[in-house]
């Protein structure tokens, strides 16, 4: 009554019970350099990349869980809503595009209820701009379209224990050697700093937080940086995994979340790929 809620000085009562679910990521309480559940069982992340998962035209979204499943992956990769530049319905980023925001929703329920050990990293900012393009992006956006987006994104995900967070992927830390891109990625960092503090303040539950460098560039964050939980790293041909070494001082997770794909073989396609590919993995 008088634009006031009704459920206002009201009092309840509910009965929980025990959960079969696993629960959320954590850095594990054993051991920082790798990963638990809620219910204190270590998490061996064993990763796909699936981008488009999301994508509400992608019809075999279904049928890849099962195979990745079946082959004993326990995560994957995917832009948010399914593809680059998603989240508005109009240029002036004023209305959110509902209709994907819900199909994405329905399709993390589904893991949950249908694969409940299945976790996926959720690439925030892929789906902003264009690839690449949050240095040129991001310093355009008004406060409040970013502090809209941040807000969104809060209430509608904090909430799933099957989600963990990449801010970017494919993200330069030192200059861009090729214009447009000429200079240090300031803007970029900047908007990390600006997605991961939001985060580390604002997300209730604490999912698991990092940046994602591109190919053979370092880490861009410090051990010591808040809101970084684990170390994310693009690699090439990364076969004696040697990567790992330079963060040794990292209390956290070293997470090789890409090398190169079977067909990107840069003119180094393997004699024996099926071999090659299961030994880089």
């Amino acid at each position: 009554s008088n634009g006031g809620c009704t459920l206002d000085s009201s009092s309840g009562s509910f009965s929980a019970e025990n959960s079969a679910l696993r629960g959320m990521l954590r850095k594990n309480s054993r051991n920082n350099k790798a990963w638990m559940t809620d219910d204190g069982r270590t998490f061996l992340n064993l990763s796909d990349t699936a981008y488009l998962f999301f994508k509400p035209s992608e019809s075999r979204w279904q049928r890849y869980v099962q195979d990745l499943d079946g082959l004993g992956m326990t995560s994957f990769r995917s832009d948010p809503l399914g593809e680059w530049n998603t989240y508005w319905a109009d240029t002036a980023r004023t209305q959110f595009n509902l209709a994907n925001w819900q199909n994405m929703d329905a399709r993390v329920r589904w893991l949950l209820n249908t694969y409940p050990n299945m976790y996926v990293v959720v690439g925030l900012y892929s789906g902003t701009t264009s690839y690449r393009g949050d240095e040129m992006v991001w310093q355009t956006l008004s406060q409040s379209v970013r502090d809209s987006l941040l807000r969104y994104m809060v209430s509608r995900w904090a909430g799933y224990p099957n989600l963990f967070f990449d801010i970017t992927s494919d993200t330069r830390c030192s200059a861009y050697p090729n214009p447009p891109y000429t200079s240090a990625p300031t803007n970029t960092l900047n908007m990390a700093s600006e997605v991961g503090n939001y985060f580390n303040t604002n997300d209730p539950w604490q999912h698991l937080m990092s940046f994602g460098p591109t190919r053979t560039e370092p880490f861009c964050f410090s051990a010591s940086t808040s809101w970084v939980d684990y170390v994310s790293l693009e690699t090439a041909y990364a076969l004696s995994a040697d990567q790992v070494s330079a963060y040794s001082g990292y209390q956290m997770h070293v997470f090789n979340e890409e090398d190169y794909y079977e067909q990107d073989g840069n003119g180094k396609s393997p004699a024996n790929p099926r071999y090659f590919y299961r030994r880089l993995f």
